[in-house]
């Protein structure tokens, strides 16, 4: 179901498949971030410290009062810079609030650059950000699992 909200699914008209990933609603993207934030800012809302509605300050205040691991928080805040940044670099190059990130689309590479990804282990730019944001999502979803005590 998550897949299926998040349009994360093969696509293609040649019968090849095509991985295309949503930034925002997609697994381990920005709304996880959120909703985990928001999560333990309600259970620890009688802490004014933790009152906020910016999403970094308000991991860094869970972090410094206790309320979540220093890697979780790390693990979050980081994926939320690193996602926040290429949905900017997406509504640059496209000029729409678009937040979806497809395998083999036109322009692909040179938004890897512009996000300082360069040749990786599979040799083009433009995986080399695919495998990234891969590693990214899969830390941030760990984090909200690991948040929200819910299996992996």
């Amino acid at each position: 179901m998550e897949r299926e909200l998040a349009h994360e699914r093969p696509i293609g008209t040649s019968g090849m498949p095509v991985a295309r990933y949503d930034l925002k609603f997609g697994r381990g993207g920005l709304v996880d971030v959120e909703f985990a934030t928001q999560w333990l800012q309600m259970m620890h809302g009688r802490d004014p410290r933790v009152r906020t509605t910016e999403t970094e300050v308000a991991l860094s205040a869970l972090e410094t009062c206790g309320y979540i691991e220093p890697a979780l928080a790390d693990a979050l805040r980081e994926g939320w810079r690193f996602l926040r940044r290429l949905e900017q670099r997406l509504r640059i190059a496209h000029g729409t609030s678009a937040t979806l990130l497809e395998e083999g689309a036109p322009g692909l590479v040179s938004l890897a650059r512009g996000v300082g990804a360069r040749d990786g282990p599979r040799g083009r730019p433009d995986l080399a950000l695919l495998d990234r944001y891969l590693a990214v999502t899969g830390d941030i979803r760990a984090a909200y699992l690991r948040v929200l005590s819910m299996p992996p």
